[in-house]
């Protein structure tokens, strides 16, 4: 079992630095091992959903994946549109 604490701050840092990202990509990011990561996947999954309804990262589900990017990406991609 991981008794190691996630901070939201250190989430959202992994998903700006290396997006697009699945939960489990987050996870090996942040270096837990592969045995008892489904307790830190679903940890991690909490602090997705608290950073999506605090509309800093957006989120869709990909089959039974979620996919996560930073909000800051759809902005870049709507001021970009009309100039292409």
């Amino acid at each position: 079992m991981v008794k190691r604490r996630i901070k939201a701050e250190a989430v959202y840092r992994i998903i700006s630095m290396h997006w697009p990202l699945h939960v489990t990509e987050i996870a090996e990011k942040m270096g837990f091992p592969k045995e008892g990561r489904n307790g830190a996947i679903a940890h991690l999954c909490y602090h997705v959903k608290a950073l999506v309804n605090r509309g800093l990262v957006k989120s869709k589900r990909v089959g039974k994946a979620l996919v996560v990017w930073p909000s800051d990406v759809e902005n870049i991609k709507a001021v970009r549109s009309p100039f292409e």
